[in-house]
């Protein structure tokens, strides 16, 4: 990890959509609104998976946005127009295609989480896919 750490200690709970969630790795915020960016160097590993949950808690401001570059191409952005519920969001990127390559995502450099706003990512990890023989 580059620069900015997550929240992973004393995770306080929150309500999204009427439903107290309760944080178990990390929590991803802008923590004053204002966007802040995390970024991970996985050093070009092969057959990575994204997992998180997403939600925007409503205390007054009901406005935030998430968006996930792997390799500086976006390939996920939400915000409070998307769902207004926690959502959960699995992205195997090796499957996902590289607008610059035409090519998956065969091996992942770096990942960037950038929030904004009153949103939240949480519970934020990534997998590798190795196979028996590798």
């Amino acid at each position: 990890m580059n620069g900015i750490m997550p929240m992973t200690g004393n995770l306080s709970s929150f309500t999204v959509a009427g439903k107290k969630i309760e944080p178990k790795l990390n929590v991803y915020t802008s923590e004053d609104g204002k966007r802040k960016s995390y970024t991970y160097i996985l050093g070009n590993k092969g057959n990575v998976t994204f997992y998180s949950y997403f939600g925007i808690p409503y205390n007054g401001d009901s406005k935030g946005e998430v968006t996930i570059e792997v390799d500086g191409n976006r390939i996920i952005q939400r915000d409070e127009t998307w769902n207004k519920e926690a959502e959960k969001i699995i992205v195997p990127l090796f499957h996902m295609m590289n607008p610059k390559t035409n090519m998956t995502y065969s091996n992942v450099n770096e990942i960037s989480i950038t929030v904004s706003g009153n949103a939240k990512l949480r519970d934020v990890r990534f997998s590798e896919q190795k196979h028996w023989w590798e």
